[in-house]
């Protein structure tokens, strides 16, 4: 069993595999929950780019500049989506911090996650691969 801060494997675990992470949100910038957020500087963030290879996770809740927002960075989440994503499809971060499908050949650092339903009323359900 490990715990924030125990040793596992001669390695010290800073947090643990689903664990959630506190960040401040940009300044000039706003976060909705159900959306993709990328790391802007040191535990600060902004909603997710298109094709983000910064992305720390999920905000779990409404956010704006300069407050504390709670951002998931494992796990399952139902995620704001944009466009026809299949079951099974890589997911990568559209405009805005939602997810769309990679397509064919999506470049391997902005792939996040996998959908495991198909999307429907523009949220789906994804697995995090961060």
């Amino acid at each position: 069993m490990s715990y924030v801060g125990g040793i596992t494997g001669g390695v010290v675990e800073r947090f643990l595999p689903g664990d959630r992470l506190t960040c401040t949100v940009a300044a000039g910038q706003a976060v909705v929950g159900g959306n993709v957020v990328e790391a802007t500087a040191d535990y600060t963030v902004q909603q997710a780019g298109a094709a983000s290879v910064v992305v720390l996770g999920v905000a779990l809740h409404d956010a704006a500049a300069g407050t504390i927002v709670t951002v998931a960075t494992a796990g399952v989440w139902v995620i704001i989506s944009a466009g026809a994503i299949t079951a099974g499809s890589r997911v990568v971060t559209g405009a805005a911090g939602v997810v769309a499908a990679a397509g064919a050949a999506p470049d391997a650092r902005t792939v996040i996650g996998f959908a495991l339903a198909a999307a429907a009323a523009n949220l789906c359900q994804v697995k995090l691969i961060l």
